[in-house]
């Protein structure tokens, strides 16, 4: 990513005529960033978005079950103890 004013900076060095990997090397970037930012593939000062392709997102409905299983256990458990403590 890089900010709104170093894309505007890259886009000015652009008109001079200043090749992609000097803009590059200048702003100390990527020549692919560089290149996407120049041909409006990205807006400067927003990240590229991360795909969802998290493999969390899988599983996710079984984590959530044995997590509520397993809570629901521990507090049971827990209980009795409190009170003894409490007492």
């Amino acid at each position: 990513m890089i900010t709104y004013g170093k894309g505007m900076e890259a886009k000015a060095l652009k008109k001079q005529g200043w090749s992609i990997a000097a803009i590059a090397r200048h702003l100390n970037r990527d020549r692919k960033t560089i290149r996407a930012y120049l041909n409006d593939n990205r807006e400067p000062g927003n990240r590229k978005k991360p795909q969802n392709n998290d493999i969390f997102i899988k599983y996710e409905p079984y984590i959530r079950s044995r997590f509520t299983y397993w809570f629901g256990y521990f507090c049971l458990n827990l209980l009795p103890l409190i009170e003894k403590l409490t007492k």
